[in-house]
């Protein structure tokens, strides 16, 4: 249940997320304001993860920071650029639901790359997913 109520409200500070970014891309530029975006999370997760993670970090295994590395170039700034560029010339109400087919991409991956298993039900909510976001960007 807790993994419920932490997914939700990660939903909610997303969407609230995307309109102050949508506010404050009205006066910047997409690259400064992910720029801006970038440096503000970092210091934020960063204090974070020392505060409540401090001796977790020192126990991880070396190859591991190569990972999340990748991950983080990938996610922050390239993603979030993309990400706010879309939402700068589309708005919110349509870059946002795109950004919601993100799961289809990660099925997608993790069934070639980490042998994930096929399931009707996996297979249903993937089309849910595509149909729902098509919907949506179609829609004048």
């Amino acid at each position: 249940m807790i993994g419920i109520l932490l997914a939700f409200c990660a939903a909610v500070a997303w969407a609230i997320g995307a309109i102050l970014v949508r506010i404050g891309l009205q006066h910047l530029r997409s690259t400064t304001g992910t720029v801006i975006s970038l440096i503000s999370g970092l210091i934020m997760v960063m204090t974070l993860a020392v505060i409540f993670h401090w001796d977790s970090i020192w126990e991880l295994p070396s190859g591991i920071f190569l990972w999340f590395f990748l991950s983080g170039l990938l996610t922050f700034p390239l993603g979030r650029f993309l990400n706010y560029s879309a939402v700068q010339r589309l708005g919110v109400g349509r870059a946002m639901p795109i950004m919601g087919i993100a799961p289809l991409f990660a099925t997608l991956y993790a069934i070639l790359l980490l042998g994930e298993v096929v399931t009707v039900p996996l297979i249903l909510g993937t089309i849910a997913i595509t149909g729902g976001i098509a919907m949506i960007v179609s829609a004048r």
